[in-house]
C-alpha cells in the first residue's frame, strides 16, 4: 500500500502539531520511506505509531544523501554504518569511496577503472563486494548501508573525477550526494556560530 506521508492538517485551532490523513486508522508490520530525506521527521514516529500491535516492527529508510547532519544523515549515523568494499585478486579489501580519487585510474582511452591500491590491478567487476560495518555494535538497533556509484558498471569512474573537479553548472553538492552517496554541503552555504555572533548587537530588534 503506498501512501504520502506530508503532515498537512492541523491537529486543532490552539496547537500548530500536524497530523497525516493518509498515516490515520492503518495497521502495519513494516514501512519502507522512500526518499525519506525529504520528509519531516515526524512523519516517522506517526508511522513507527501504526506499527504498535506488530511483532515485526521493520522501518527501512531509502534516501539520497543531503546535508550533512540534516535527519537523513543523522539516521545514517545512528545506524552501524556499513560501507562497501571491493576485495581485489591479491586479497586486498578496500572501499572505493573512501580512496576516492587515488583510487580511480583514467586509461589510455579517456575511461575510467578503478584499481587495487596495494597491487595496481583493475577491479574485474567492482559492483561484487562486502559491506562492512564501522560499529557493529549497533547492528542490533539499525543497519545502514552507504551506496554511491563507484560500485556500479554503468557509471564511468573517470567521469565522477572529472565532475569533482569541474562540477557541471558549478554544483559541486549535487556530485557529492547523487553520485558519491555522501552528505555535502557548499562552503558558501555554511553559517557559522561566529559569523552569527560577529552581527549581534545590544539594538533591540524592531518590531
Amino acid at each position: 500500500d503506498m501512501r504520502g506521508a506530508t503532515l498537512s492538517r492541523s491537529m486543532g485551532e490552539d496547537t500548530t502539531e500536524k497530523e497525516s490523513s493518509r498515516l490515520s486508522g492503518i495497521q502495519v508490520d513494516s514501512c519502507v520511506f522512500d526518499e525519506v530525506g525529504k520528509m519531516e521527521s515526524e512523519v516517522v514516529g506517526k508511522a513507527e505509531g501504526r506499527m504498535g500491535h506488530s511483532t515485526v516492527k521493520r522501518l527501512i529508510y531509502i534516501t539520497n544523501p543531503g546535508q550533512p547532519d540534516d535527519f537523513a544523515d543523522v539516521l545514517f549515523q545512528q545506524s552501524d554504518q556499513r560501507f562497501f568494499y571491493n576485495k581485489c585478486e591479491c586479497g586486498h579489501e578496500q572501499c572505493a569511496v573512501r580512496e576516492f580519487p587515488k583510487c580511480v585510474k583514467i586509461m589510455a582511452d579517456g575511461h575510467g577503472e578503478v584499481v587495487c591500491l596495494k597491487c595496481g590491478r583493475v577491479i574485474p567487476n567492482r559492483s561484487q563486494g562486502l559491506w562492512h560495518a564501522d560499529y557493529p555494535k549497533r547492528t542490533g538497533f539499525r543497519r545502514g548501508y552507504q551506496w554511491s556509484h563507484l560500485s556500479s558498471m554503468f557509471t564511468d569512474p573517470a567521469k565522477i573525477v572529472r565532475d569533482c573537479e569541474n562540477p557541471p553548472q558549478g554544483n559541486l553538492s549535487d556530485v557529492m550526494r547523487l553520485h558519491m552517496g555522501l552528505p555535502h554541503q557548499e562552503a558558501t552555504d555554511r553559517l557559522s556560530i561566529a559569523a552569527v555572533m560577529e552581527r549581534c548587537g545590544q539594538d533591540v530588534m524592531s518590531t
